[in-house]
């Protein structure tokens, strides 16, 4: 439901934007023409007739005025989240609160996007409110499809209703049901499963041998060694070796991945901060975008099929962490919600990149564009000797390239209009010729 501030409260109140139909701006010329010819010929017939004419101009307006629509409207999203390029179903629920009939009027909804409003249509007249008109009427859903063009938290609303006076003369405008957010994603594309047998040694062979077994009795067991508290003897599988077997205190499930990403400004060049500030539906940087979309799809892809996914930033954290693997859904979405409202930080060459704690072991990825000096030296020390890491680095950034390649690192290049799956196609012949 979205939230009703004062301000709008006092727009639904006060701020009733009047305006002339065609009809009224004529009967407006009318009137001009009968006072110029009045004074000019002296005829006071002419006085009273753009008198009479000006009378039902301001009736009409007064009528627009106090006519009051005293109703409630609740606008929800489905889904409540949605991708980049997806669409997503917009209903209205408009109430009746008043004891008098409403009038036919004609809708519309502020969109934050070209063309700016929803299609609208015709609200129907509306049945009075209370328990002698209770569910016959008084209450409609008013309903539109809108397709949204980037990923972002918008805000979509108020809703705008029209509603005219008996003469036709003039419209007056009413806003009604607020503004609600609308989480816009990243698009998300569907990568194939070939490359993933790589993450980082001794847990993905723990999962290979669990899976090939079929018995965890083996895998969660050792031989007894002094001092062993006998609560902790697995007499299953004792029985089974024929010695005393414990249970593991701990045990690796699941490999562990990381996700390295420039969110640092200064690593893009084609950053448009004016094209931003001014409209703020145009992306500030096509490369990031490319950056955000892949960083969206491989880290859903990974964190589905099994992999422990760290995230970690060249500038102060905005994107949501994974959780467990019980967790996919509810992870998913938050990792995809931070992603919607990622923005470049704005941050000096020379200050601290990344942070300083120390990463965790596995493979390696890294989604880059041309990262500074700073950057590129604190991406180079991510990698440890012998890990795989894999860089995926735009066509122009040949310096990070070049530096990434003669540091151990495989890299993979892109252009900003690349498709991400045709991309990431490319690891799998990494990994075939390595």
């Amino acid at each position: 439901m979205a939230r009703v501030t004062r301000d709008e409260r006092r727009t639904r109140r006060h701020a009733r934007a009047v305006t002339f139909t065609r009809r009224g701006r004529f009967f407006l010329g009318a009137i001009v023409a009968l006072l110029v010819i009045a004074y000019t010929a002296g005829n006071h017939e002419f006085q009273l007739a753009a008198a009479l004419l000006g009378v039902l101009l301001i009736a009409a307006i007064v009528f627009i005025r106090v006519k009051r629509l005293r109703v409630s409207a609740v606008r929800t999203f489905s889904p409540a989240i949605v991708a980049a390029g997806g669409t997503t179903n917009v209903g209205i629920e408009v109430r009746n609160l008043s004891l008098q009939r409403t009038a036919i009027a004609d809708w519309r909804d502020r969109l934050p996007w070209a063309p700016w409003e929803s299609d609208g249509g015709t609200m129907p007249s509306l049945a009075p409110a209370g328990i002698r008109f209770a569910q016959r009427g008084n209450t409609t859903t008013l309903r539109y499809t809108i397709k949204a063009p980037r990923r972002g938290i918008f805000e979509v609303g108020p809703m705008l209703v029209s509603m005219g006076d008996p003469f036709g003369l003039v419209i007056g405008e009413t806003a009604l049901a607020g503004s609600q957010r609308l989480v816009v994603t990243p698009e998300l594309v569907a990568l194939h499963d070939a490359g993933l047998g790589f993450a980082a040694g001794e847990g993905t062979a723990r999962l290979v041998q669990r899976s090939v077994s079929g018995n965890d009795d083996d895998l969660m067991t050792r031989e007894y060694r002094r001092g062993d508290a006998l609560r902790r003897v697995h007499w299953r599988a004792s029985a089974r070796h024929g010695e005393l077997m414990v249970r593991q205190e701990e045990q690796r499930a699941r490999p562990e991945v990381r996700l390295l990403v420039d969110t640092r400004k200064t690593g893009y060049s084609d950053v448009d901060d004016s094209r931003w500030r001014a409209t703020d539906t145009e992306p500030e940087s096509e490369t990031f975008e490319w950056v955000v979309r892949m960083v969206a799809s491989l880290g859903v892809h990974l964190h589905r099929a099994g992999y422990f996914v760290h995230v970690v930033e060249t500038a102060p954290a905005q994107i949501a962490s994974f959780g467990e693997a019980n967790q996919w859904t509810a992870q998913d979405e938050a990792f995809l919600t931070s992603l919607a409202s990622i923005r470049l930080a704005d941050v000096h060459s020379r200050d601290r990149v990344g942070p300083n704690e120390q990463s965790p072991t596995g493979a390696l990825f890294a989604v880059i564009a041309e990262p500074d000096h700073a950057a590129l030296e604190w991406l180079l020390r991510q990698r440890r000797p012998s890990e795989r890491a894999i860089a995926f680095v735009p066509a122009s950034s040949s310096a990070a390239h070049e530096a990434l390649v003669f540091a151990g690192w495989q890299c993979v290049v892109f252009r900003p209009g690349d498709d991400l799956a045709m991309v990431w196609s490319a690891v799998g012949m990494l990994g075939a010729h390595r």
